[in-house]
């Protein structure tokens, strides 16, 4: 259930290897952000200053990538209507949850289209592997976060060997 400083939260971050920090309407109300550019910001938060750079943005998701001080975050962002249906305990269980993906085939690794830290959605492509000549996206069977990847480009790989793990 929720800690109860959770309780006004109106949004709630999800970074990486950190707990979910809740957002609520007082913390907005002190939120002050000046484009300063194209995809950048000038944002002045809890007192303190920061240039950052929105790399992505996928509202569906809902999740946002940003740069700060030559620093990468992706954040996954729940709205007051996701915390009100984990509230309820209506919230969907975790079977379409990833542990790990295998290659459906062996071939050669292409393309890694994620990275450590990166939330993977049911479908999301994230790997393209090369078999018989021939190029292959490997989308999602499930969500998650990414947390190691166990190949790299251009390495070759066996039918069912485990390519990354998740969070």
């Amino acid at each position: 259930m929720f800690m109860s400083e959770n309780q006004d939260a109106v949004y709630r971050i999800h970074a990486p290897d950190a707990e979910p920090v809740p957002i609520t309407q007082e913390d907005l109300s002190g939120l002050d952000i000046v484009v300063s550019g194209p995809n950048t910001y000038h944002v002045r938060w809890q007192g303190m200053n920061h240039q950052v750079e929105l790399v992505y943005l996928d509202v569906n998701a809902k999740k946002i990538h940003l740069r700060s001080e030559s620093r990468d975050y992706v954040l996954r962002v729940e709205d007051s209507l996701d915390i009100l249906i984990e509230r309820l305990g209506l919230q969907r269980h975790r079977s379409n949850a990833l542990e790990v993906l295998k290659a459906p085939m062996p071939g050669l690794v292409l393309k890694l289209m994620v990275q450590p830290g990166d939330v993977i959605n049911l479908g999301d492509p994230v790997v393209v592997l090369e078999a018989m000549k021939m190029e292959n996206v490997i989308k999602s069977h499930g969500q998650g976060i990414v947390d190691r990847l166990l190949v790299a480009e251009g390495q070759p790989v066996e039918k069912e060997e485990i390519l990354m793990t998740f969070k």
